[in-house]
């Protein structure tokens, strides 16, 4: 419900606005309620001297003239506040589609950077350099494996790489150290698919590589943890007047969803 302080903002708003609209709605409202009545009652002490201009003024025809006014007026004034009305809700409405398109794409970064951190990726990676490997004419099974991999894991690294930054921009909102953390987890997940790589490649013993299996799981638990708190407690809320502002930029343009589709370029 809209507070008293709010109301009168938006009263404020409306009459600076409006006010040269306002303000010959006024002179012809004076001059229906007073230079009308005038009007006709200079007629009617005018017609009682010329025969050639007759009236019949009375009280009766007084209060009928202003009950018509004032009716016509009531009106004017109903089709005015629906019409604001009407306007606002398609707003309201519109900002809510907005809203929840933006947050819909939040979470959708989200899950694209959980998926390309997770192990699941890795051995998907690593399955279909295997496969590219047989595949492939012409060279050893160990030629064309290292080189699929190296390719493979460099383009997984820039994929993270890119998921991040995505992740960073749209969530805006959130402190440095906030993002510091997640940047740290990420940093690792590109270490340890390099010594995956490696550790395939040179054929290296479980007991040369730096990090272990059980560290990934655990630096990716962490991450995942870290990632679902934020999509808890993050304010998914687009500011509206900046809305506003982009979408008069944008008039000549197909109706586009706010900063989303900034995000997308």
């Amino acid at each position: 419900m809209e507070t008293k302080e709010e109301f009168i903002k938006d009263v404020k708003g409306f009459i600076s606005k409006n006010r040269y609209g306002l303000k010959i709605i006024g002179v012809f409202g004076v001059i229906l309620c007073f230079g009308v009545p005038l009007i006709v009652n200079f007629a009617y002490v005018f017609g009682q001297s010329n025969a050639l201009f007759i009236t019949a003024w009375d009280a009766a025809d007084m209060l009928s003239y202003y009950g018509t006014l004032l009716g016509a007026s009531a009106t004017i004034v109903a089709v005015t506040w629906t019409i604001n009305f009407t306007s606002e809700s398609a707003k309201k409405d519109r900002w809510l589609s907005e809203n929840n398109n933006y947050k819909n794409y939040g979470l959708k970064i989200c899950s694209d950077l959980l998926d390309i951190c997770s192990s699941q990726k890795l051995f998907e990676i690593i399955s279909e350099s295997k496969k590219d490997a047989q595949e492939k004419n012409g060279g050893s099974y160990e030629t064309n494996l290292q080189n699929s991999l190296r390719m493979n894991i460099a383009l997984l690294r820039n994929s993270m790489d890119e998921s991040f930054l995505k992740f960073k921009y749209f969530f805006s909102k959130l402190h440095d150290d906030e993002i510091d953390e997640l940047e740290e987890c990420v940093i690792f997940f590109k270490k340890y698919v390099v010594q995956i790589r490696n550790s395939i490649i040179y054929s290296k013993g479980a007991s040369e590589n730096k990090y272990s299996p059980k560290d990934h799981h655990e630096k990716n638990a962490e991450f995942q943890k870290r990632i679902n708190l934020i999509i808890l407690t993050y304010d998914f809320v687009l500011d509206v007047n900046a809305l506003e502002n982009e979408n008069t930029s944008q008039e000549k343009s197909t109706p586009v969803q706010g900063s989303v589709d900034i995000l997308k370029k």
